[in-house]
């Protein structure tokens, strides 16, 4: 029978995105059941933990906690058992095994994967740059980025963005519309960092007329229309061509998928790179 509503809750009091994995891999066990992941990162303090049980009150929930803050996870847990939703502690599973294996305590520190190092550092610079630089805001960031997304609107390139700067990755991303003058830095720059991102005409229909429902406005404005989608793709596949970059169609990929195929693409390019160089 085919379940709606199923809402995955992934709770962490860190930037891990551990339980969201799980949660991913979980959930394409059944991939006949409508079931969103919805993901709560660096949860510290009871009124969160409020806000989110309030949240489950209208769907099947499961909690999948990444926590090792005592205090706050017991009250979790505790509002969870309360209003009888199911939840699966992987942090206090594989901790106290782990200290059983090897006879030591723990010591509990929710931050222990995020010491103040470089690469933390580096990676809460790479955020700031992508939130920064998002949409274009200063085409000057395009000579600044590891590497640059383009697309029509909504083609997810600020979540991606967001998701590649948690993996130390400086990102710009350029909107290509046809009446916005393309920034000449875009071709100013190797075209190996560069990623078009094209997605169906169908799915940015859908996705347009949800943005118009959201700001109060008539889903038949042009900017939903087939023909506006269908106008701004070959406008966008003709800028894509230009500039010699990879295109990835998203239409039907998690963020975290299309991120993946792009840093294996990176790491083929640079070891590539790598290689001419001792020549």
């Amino acid at each position: 029978m085919k379940m709606a509503n199923t809402v995955i809750y992934t709770i962490s009091d860190s930037f891990e995105e551990t339980a969201a994995a799980i949660a991913k891999v979980a959930a394409a066990q059944f991939s006949d059941n409508k079931i969103i992941i919805d993901r709560f990162h660096c949860v510290k303090d009871r009124v969160t933990i409020d806000r989110i049980i309030e949240s489950t009150q209208d769907f099947n929930s499961l909690f999948i906690i990444d926590m090792v803050q005592k205090e706050i996870k017991d009250y979790l847990i505790h509002k969870a058992t309360e209003k009888n939703i199911p939840y699966f502690d992987i942090m206090e599973q594989a901790v106290t095994t782990l200290s059983k294996v090897i006879n030591q305590e723990p010591k509990l520190v929710s931050e222990a994967t995020y010491q103040l190092n470089e690469e933390y550092f580096d990676r809460m610079e790479a955020i700031d740059f992508a939130v920064k630089y998002d949409d274009c805001k200063d085409p000057r960031a395009i000579k600044k980025a590891d590497l640059v997304l383009v697309g029509i609107s909504r083609t997810s390139k600020t979540p991606l963005s967001i998701y590649l700067a948690t993996k130390n990755i400086k990102v710009a991303n350029i909107p290509l519309v046809p009446e916005v003058v393309i920034p000449r830095e875009l071709f100013e720059i190797p075209k190996e960092r560069v990623f078009g991102l094209v997605t169906s005409k169908q799915k940015l229909n859908t996705i347009r007329m949800e943005r118009l429902k959201a700001h109060g406005l008539s889903d038949e404005a042009n900017y939903a229309s087939f023909e506006r989608i269908d106008y701004e793709l070959k406008y966008a596949d003709q800028i894509m061509k230009d500039i010699g970059c990879v295109v990835l169609n998203v239409a039907d990929k998690a963020i975290e998928e299309t991120a993946s195929t792009i840093l294996q693409i990176l790491k083929e390019v640079n070891a590539s790179e790598k290689v001419r160089l001792q020549f």
